[in-house]
């Protein structure tokens, strides 16, 4: 089953929220971190209980409900149009979080996380919660993808994200010097190089990754440092960041501008979804696909199917 994401809202209101309520809406600060989910919905998701205020209902279990629709009000507000499905018996919200390791007012989660916390408190989640996991298709061009490659959307650990990564890379063209978990010390996970350019990598087996500002220090090293041994050993200028994980949080694309305009260079967002479908564009291309256009697509953006599609053409 792909790891598809789980969206978890909170609430500290009532000991009955999730019962009564068809639509609840979120500070607007918060609208960045789901974005990348409107097209996505129904989505499944989990309704926990918290601490607020003088008001403490982290006691009460959390309750499985189905995002029927994300949307926004009049104050740029994120909503949530929700179908409750039943209380998650024999698990407490706030032994929830500290499974997850995770305590926000709303945060996603990949299911391979929640499928752990539900098998160790013998939770079985509803028919139909699970229907809605499982509608996330994959779509015709993946059949071109071997099932090495195709793992990556399902359950690897880190170490398998980072090693498939750089085997997607190392298929599309680039030569790759993979670290990461290869090697000791403070690296990226990785640098691509072609004759013309090379692409410093980190990896983030997650979802809504947010690059804060521990990221972008780190980042901004591994630029400097990658930058003089690039040059001296290859005599390439020309070097980019990129980031990879399973999707993004607009909230972290001001520590991104920040790191371009530090570095004096340009960075990209590649999502797992992505990165196959690059691979998909190679074998189907062959030759035809070049690693020269592939400097079009670093623009400090998420890179998104559409233009994929207008920069390797067919």
């Amino acid at each position: 089953m792909v790891n598809r994401e789980i969206l978890v809202l909170c609430t500290g209101w009532e000991p009955d929220y999730w019962e009564k309520k068809e639509k609840t809406y979120y500070p607007r600060k918060l609208a960045e971190s789901v974005t990348h989910l409107k097209q996505q919905t129904p989505i499944p998701g989990i309704g926990a209980y918290t601490k607020y205020r003088d008001r403490d209902l982290s006691h009460q279990p959390p309750a499985f409900i189905i995002i029927e629709e994300i949307g926004e009000n009049e104050r740029k507000e994120p909503t949530f149009k929700i179908r409750y499905l039943g209380r998650i018996g024999g698990l407490k919200s706030r032994t929830l979080f500290r499974e997850l390791g995770r305590q926000e007012l709303l945060f996603t989660v990949g299911y391979r996380e929640v499928r752990g916390v539900f098998e160790k408190y013998g939770v079985k989640p509803p028919k139909i919660w699970m229907e809605a996991l499982r509608s996330l298709e994959r779509p015709e061009w993946m059949n071109w993808i071997g099932a090495h490659y195709l793992t990556i959307l399902e359950y690897p650990r880190a170490e398998d994200y980072e090693d498939i990564v750089a085997d997607i890379f190392t298929a599309l063209g680039f030569e790759v010097d993979q670290m990461g978990h290869l090697k000791e010390g403070e690296y990226p996970d990785g640098i691509l190089h072609t004759r013309e350019y090379s692409i410093v990598y980190d990896c983030k087996d997650i979802y809504n990754y947010y690059i804060d500002a521990k990221s972008k220090r780190a980042m901004r090293k591994y630029i400097e440092q990658a930058r003089k041994r690039i040059k001296e050993e290859r005599g390439i200028t020309r070097v980019y960041f990129a980031y990879i994980a399973h999707s993004f949080n607009r909230g972290g694309f001001k520590n991104l501008a920040e790191i371009e305009k530090t570095t004096g260079t340009k960075g990209l967002l590649i999502t797992t979804k992505a990165l196959l479908y690059l691979l998909y564009k190679k074998l189907k291309m062959g030759r035809k696909f070049l690693l020269a256009d592939f400097e079009e697509l670093i623009t400090g953006e998420i890179i998104a199917e559409n233009q994929i599609n207008k920069v390797y053409q067919q």
